[in-house]
């Protein structure tokens, strides 16, 4: 099974040895999707395995007591966190993509109402790109106050701690790995698989659409 549906799209690439590779072309959101969904599968069972069995210390908290399942759920979990966000940027990046080159949107900033061509939209954050510019080109209303936008708030609150605070020691600043460890990113696949199908269920491939249903 795969996890796009666009099996009449080839794509090339001229391998080191001048060798042309034909390949089924991934859709990027439902790659990054799929693949989000199998790093999190993995990662929630570790975790769960590892919560079960923890060791106390002497000071009375407690550790995994396995390093290398430690490991293992933090690598998956923080793929799929980071692959989750992925797919949101890139929902929002293909539709400006396919938005008319004079298409414009308008955007509340520091009290103000600003008006953005379509170049200017590539550098709007990942959730401005959703609550704004995905519905301009849809004409359905934005997701923004809604249950769904918490889940784009959790997801790119996950993502800005790993990409932001992950490479501090530890003990500094556990927050983002114990925020995995204690199960936020969790759902983190599931929540953006759940945004792009409010948002443009077309881009799901139908692996993920049907099992959302």
């Amino acid at each position: 099974m795969t996890p796009q549906g666009n099996d009449g799209v080839v794509s090339r690439v001229e391998l080191a040895d001048g060798r042309v590779l034909a390949f089924r072309g991934a859709q990027v959101v439902g790659y990054n999707l799929f693949e989000a969904q199998q790093h999190a599968r993995r990662g929630v069972r570790a975790r769960r395995h590892a919560v079960a069995n923890l060791h106390r210390r002497d000071d009375g908290t407690w550790e995994i007591s396995d390093p290398t399942e430690e490991l293992d759920l933090a690598r998956n979990l923080g793929a799929a966190v980071l692959l989750s966000y992925a797919a949101l940027e890139g929902l929002g990046n293909h539709t400006i993509d396919e938005m008319r080159k004079d298409a414009t949107v308008e955007l509340e900033r520091d009290g103000e109402t600003i008006t953005l061509g379509r170049e200017e939209m590539w550098v709007l954050s990942v959730p401005e790109k959703l609550s704004v510019v995905v519905p301009a080109f849809t004409e359905k209303p934005s997701i923004e106050g809604t249950a769904l936008w918490g889940k784009v708030e959790r997801v790119c609150s996950l993502r800005d701690g790993l990409v932001s605070r992950a490479l501090r020691p530890v003990a500094q600043d556990p927050e983002v790995l114990g925020r995995l460890y204690r199960g936020d990113a969790d759902s983190c696949a599931e929540d953006a698989i759940a945004v792009v199908r409010a948002l443009r269920p077309e881009l799901l491939p139908p692996v993920l659409l049907d099992a959302s249903t």
